[in-house]
């Protein structure tokens, strides 16, 4: 969702949605896929349905490849927990609730399918 703006098993009806998350694999584009592999691949570990196989503990990610080219050492990762890592970017806010940062969208009503009501009975 991060990198595309749309969950990666996104279906207008929530239960194809809701069948698409327990089976399907996620899915990236091909020419993303060849030019972002580490970050494909970390995705795909942090989704895999297998509980036994997905990665679990920050030790585990902080191993993956896509953080390692960040972080290639263990002091890296000291620091970081230390707050000795300069942020690549500090936000400048008119105070705790400033929202002016945020990208302003119109919400729109959905359809999500003539299925709703029999969920429920009717």
């Amino acid at each position: 969702e991060m990198l595309f703006g749309a969950t990666p098993f996104y279906h207008a009806n929530h239960r194809e949605q809701g069948r698409r998350i327990i089976s399907e694999d996620v899915q990236f584009p091909e020419d993303y896929e060849q030019g972002h592999p580490a970050v494909c691949s970390l995705i795909r570990k942090l989704l895999e349905k297998d509980p036994a196989l997905r990665l679990a503990s920050f030790a585990e990610v902080k191993k993956t490849t896509f953080f390692r080219s960040y972080f290639p050492s263990t002091q890296g990762w000291q620091q970081l927990e230390a707050r000795q890592v300069e942020a690549p970017f500090v936000p400048r806010l008119d105070g705790l609730f400033d929202t002016s940062l945020f990208v302003r969208v119109q919400d729109e009503e959905q359809d999500y399918g003539s299925d709703a009501d029999s969920d429920f009975g009717y």
